[in-house]
This record gives structure tokens, sequence and C-alpha cells, in this order.
């Protein structure tokens, strides 16, 4: 007896309970990801070309769209097959360190975030740009444990690498509020290689994201400090063997009363 699963089953995934910084941070963290796996190559290129890994972000609510951009390492077509077979193993060069361990992020986020998506991608060391094309409607309904995607595919004759996924008739539009509190979030996810190895634009051609640190409450009666902290011990987390450290601390109030 086989257990076998449809890929109508990918439905769940507009199901799952992202916010829209979780279904961006996938993406992001496939384009960081990539930059890690060669990153001794990257940065070769990044000197000569002048610049870091840029992450374009752009939200357009008139026509229903959002598209994601990087100038990481590109995407092979044996990759793609690979990132296409929804929790497939891929090999990494980091092991389980890589962000995206078990393959399944850029497939719930698109399928979350919209009905139709394109990838366009081309590798660095490689003149092909490869194009895929989904449906995600046609996904769902397809009768098959595989679906195969519209693809094209082009020369492009120079050394340029990027890739961009543009998702089309998203299924929620998303409010200014809901905006800020998402490059908040970006923002935060990424801020210890936030403006220095990485540089990430959220519907802002000109400027960055940026990390402003949190500022903690004044604390008279700890001289040597200033601030009230307390800092953690090396405690195990449950039975998962991982330990954790760190501290805990009041913010400052706003001149609100905001914390």
């Amino acid at each position: 007896m086989k257990l076998s699963v449809g890929v109508g089953s990918l439905r769940n995934y507009t199901r799952l309970p992202y916010k829209l910084h979780h279904a961006i941070g996938e993406l992001v963290d496939n384009a960081i990801q990539a930059y890690l796996d060669e990153r001794k190559t990257l940065d070769k290129i990044y000197s000569k070309e002048k610049r870091k890994l840029t992450i374009r972000i752009h939200y357009d609510k008139q026509s229903s769209t959002l598209t994601v951009t990087d100038n990481s390492s590109g995407i092979s077509y044996e990759r793609l097959k690979q990132a296409m077979d929804v929790g497939g193993d891929i090999q990494r060069p980091m092991g389980d360190k890589s962000l995206g361990e078990f393959n399944v992020g850029l497939k719930s986020s698109a399928f979350w975030l919209s009905e139709m998506w394109e990838l366009t991608t081309k590798r660095y060391d490689n003149n092909e740009e490869i194009t895929l094309l989904i449906d995600n409607e046609k996904v769902f309904n397809s009768r098959s444990s595989e679906f195969e995607t519209e693809e094209s595919k082009k020369t492009v004759n120079d050394e340029s690498h990027y890739t961009k996924l543009t998702f089309t008739n998203l299924r929620q539009n998303f409010s200014a509020q809901r905006l800020t509190i998402t490059k908040n979030y970006i923002a935060s996810m990424y801020r210890h290689m936030l403006n220095k190895s990485v540089f990430i634009y959220f519907d802002s051609d000109t400027d960055p994201l940026e990390w402003e640190e949190f500022e903690l409450h004044p604390n008279p009666e700890n001289k040597k400090h200033g601030v009230y902290r307390w800092q953690l011990g090396n405690a195990q987390l449950g039975n998962s063997g991982y330990n954790v450290s760190g501290w805990i601390g009041i913010l400052k109030t706003s001149k609100k009363g905001e914390a």
C-alpha cells in the first residue's frame, strides 16, 4: 500500500497563520542563504561591482502585485528543480545551519501570498536566464502528484546575477500600517547584517531599512550599567538540548508614555 500526497494538498499553504513579514522573510532568507553558500566568490564579484547583496521589495496596491528582487548568486536549473520539490532534501554547504532548512519557504510564501507568481533568475557563472510561471489554482486542481510549470529560457551574454519574484493577484490588500509593521519586523529580523553585508530596500529606491536599537529604562540604583537589565545564565531549553543565554530588561518609555 502506497502513501501518496496530491499537489492539491498544497492549498493548505493558503491557510497558514502567516503575517506579511513571515512570507517576505522566507524570500529574504533564500537570497541571503544563496549569498552565504558562495560568499567568497560573491564578495569578489561585489567588490568588482562596488556594491553589496541588495534585496528590493515593492508592493503595488493598485495592481495587487508584490515583487522581491535580489542580486545574489542566482539559481541554477538543477537547483530550481530541487526547489520545486516541496519538502525535498537539498544538500547545502552550511548543512543544518542553513536558512530554509526544509525547502518549503518559497512555495509556502507564494501560495499564501498570491494566485499566480513568476520567478526569473540568472546565475553569475551562466548566460542562461530561466523564467518559471506558476498558476496556483492550476497546481491545486491538478490530479497528478506532480505539476508541470510553464518555463522559458533565453540567453543573456553578461555576468549579471539576479532572482526576481513577482506575485500577482494577491490574496489580500496590505494597509499602510501593516506595511510599516512589516518593515520594522524585517529590519529586526536581519539587524545583525543590515547595511553591512546586506542592504534591504522596501518601497524605496534610496533609503534602505535601518534598525534602531532598543533603549532601556534608566536605573538610578544600578550605577554599573545605569539601566534596568538583568543577565540570564546559560540554561537548557526544556529537553531540546539547546542552551539559552542573554538578558532581559525594561524598555524606556517614549514621551507619549508608550513602551
